[in-house]
């Protein structure tokens, strides 16, 4: 690698580690931006944990069914019918975790909404109740195990990046044994672009599973491998291993 490819993985590698690095930031400095990000990611979660927590299998339990709807089967299905998933949205409306706001407009947005749902807290009251300390726990918890998770994330890739723009300084003779940590980068990177632009849902979904994060972790591993082998022994593994590669296409 030579003249123009040197300086092509040299400017996308600098393209990755400032890019990581401002996710980095913003997961302190502009947390209400991330939210809004992530707010039909969260919103769908909540739905789906809503219908685990009061779907009809539960409401229709006996004691469930006395304490929210006075023993009455047939208000409790109109209930789920009718009025679960309007009042869901509306106490979504409701919830914030961070926000940048003027406090006044936040009150008045506030009652609103409370305004708004007021008939069904009334006409409702123990469930809407629950409702509403369910739905503002869930969010909140779902919200912050995001955040915690793109600061991880955005972290371990920043590091790796300015590992991988340090080697491309400190191996200007030889830049192709940075090739193989960069090309695993950039594909990781250029991945999760792909999830982000064309499914939204799957990119913050990643973040929430452990098979995710484990594969990841395993991903990881294997670029500080070759970061290693370059920084510590030369590069003398991941030589070994282009000359393996390439050396059909030289032969």
């Amino acid at each position: 690698m030579r003249g123009a490819g040197k300086y092509l993985i040299t400017a996308a590698s600098l393209a990755g580690f400032l890019g990581f690095l401002a996710l980095f930031v913003a997961t302190f400095a502009s947390q209400p931006a991330l939210e809004d990000a992530m707010n039909g990611f969260v919103r769908s979660r909540v739905h789906q944990e809503v219908r685990e927590r009061f779907g009809p299998a539960v409401v229709a339990d006996a004691t469930l069914l006395k304490q929210w709807f006075d023993g009455s089967a047939d208000a409790a299905a109109d209930f789920l019918e009718h009025e679960l998933e309007p009042l869901v949205d509306k106490l979504l409306d409701w919830c914030r975790v961070s926000d940048d706001s003027d406090a006044g407009l936040i009150a008045r947005g506030a009652a609103f909404v409370r305004a708004a749902v007021e008939h069904t807290i009334e006409r409702y009251g123990a469930i809407a109740a629950e409702l509403e300390r369910f739905i503002r726990g869930k969010y909140t918890e779902l919200v912050h195990a995001l955040i915690s998770e793109i600061r991880v994330f955005s972290g371990i890739n920043t590091a790796l990046f300015a590992s991988v723009l340090a080697l491309l300084f400190a191996k200007r003779r030889e830049p192709e044994v940075v090739l193989v940590p960069a090309t695993l980068l950039l594909i990781a990177t250029a991945v999760c672009i792909a999830f982000y632009i064309f499914g939204q849902n799957w990119f913050f979904s990643i973040f929430l599973q452990d098979y995710a994060g484990y594969g990841y972790l395993a991903y990881v591993t294997i670029v500080f491998a070759f970061i290693l082998d370059i920084a510590v022994n030369r590069g003398r593994y991941t030589h070994a291993m282009l000359s393996t590669f390439t050396a059909p296409l030289t032969g």
